[in-house]
């Protein structure tokens, strides 16, 4: 017997978790705008899942911006349309009926990463293989991602050593199995995981799972059969004595504080460090890369964005910020 993701099972769940975290924030409000998005729920990675699906709708809709009469690939109007995206970013606002929506796939994909990052990862790369500029696409999907991120960092690294080989699906598939296979970085505690779920909306792990025995006929092509033994990861990794993936990570250093950015801490500390100033922004991080030490950049950001913009240094978009500086100076 094996263990295998109830794929039905998370996806009514998902729902039941939406409903009951859309009914509690709509209560009092009509709509949910970008701000609110980043707090809506206290499971981050919920939160950034819910960007990444409005920029995949972003994506969609600028693909329709194509034309005889005008180049819209030139660098000038990629930087306005970059520009254009970032204006939009403060003017989202959404509905109860359609954000529920958001809010239901990002649970799903939020489960996946935490209890089988295999299917989560393997369904990016499928979907996403038609695009011609898959690693830059994976690339942008990694700064999503806080739950066993590890995976696709290493999944980026190694097609962009393959990059130039041009790989089909097929390669790339293998590609990654190699990287589950030789990863040395631990998985996310899923007991950790799974509480904070259950202050939401309960959970039972007896749910999760589908007991199966392996059919000689199953067909391994079959989209729904696009398992992942839950056992084999952890069981390959995990050790009591060792630290957790977080811990890893943790103090993992940077080199240039900008290309490190997660899209959902860009657009936290934008719009709640910054005012929603995306050219002061850029500035500071520009400023931030030239300085000797960690004390020298932190007193500058104090005294040329802090005062200016009434941070509130005990707060967690500061603690966050300052955190990554010290990645790149200690």
């Amino acid at each position: 017997m094996e263990s295998k993701l109830n794929f039905q099972s998370l996806k009514e769940y998902s729902r039941k978790f939406a409903q009951i975290s859309c009914e509690g924030y709509f209560k009092d409000n009509l709509k949910i705008n970008g701000r609110e998005i980043l707090k809506f729920s206290t499971i981050h990675q919920i939160n950034s899942l819910i960007l990444k699906k409005l920029f995949e709708n972003w994506q969609l809709e600028s693909e329709k911006f194509n034309s005889p009469y005008f180049n819209y690939s030139s660098a000038q109007v990629q930087l306005a349309l970059k520009r254009f995206l970032n204006v939009l970013s403060n003017n989202i606002e959404i509905d109860q009926k359609h954000f529920q929506l958001l809010v239901e796939e990002a649970v799903f994909d939020c489960l996946l990463l935490i209890f089988s990052p295999y299917d989560f990862y393997r369904n990016e790369l499928i979907n996403g293989f038609s695009n011609p500029h898959l690693t830059s696409g994976l690339n942008q999907l990694v700064k999503y991602i806080r739950i066993n991120r590890h995976l696709g960092e290493d999944l980026l690294n190694q097609l962009q050593q393959h990059q130039n080989e041009n790989p089909d699906l097929e390669i790339a598939l293998k590609i990654f199995d190699k990287v589950v296979e030789d990863t040395a970085d631990l998985p996310d505690e899923i007991d950790q995981h799974l509480s904070t779920f259950n202050e939401i909306c309960p959970l039972e792990e007896d749910s999760i799972y589908l007991e199966t025995k392996p059919s000689e006929n199953e067909n391994i092509s079959d989209q729904n059969d696009h398992h992942w033994e839950i056992g084999t990861l952890n069981d390959k990794l995990k050790s009591e004595s060792a630290p957790s993936l977080a811990e890893i990570h943790q103090f993992k250093a940077i080199d240039n504080i900008e290309n490190s950015l997660t899209v959902n801490q860009q657009f936290m500390f934008i719009n709640e460090l910054f005012g929603g100033d995306e050219p002061q922004f850029s500035k500071a991080l520009k400023d931030l890369e030239n300085f000797d030490n960690y004390d020298a950049a932190i007193s500058s950001l104090k005294e040329s964005y802090g005062a200016a913009n009434n941070w509130d240094f005990e707060s967690e978009e500061v603690k966050e910020l300052f955190g990554l500086i010290s990645k790149k100076y200690n």
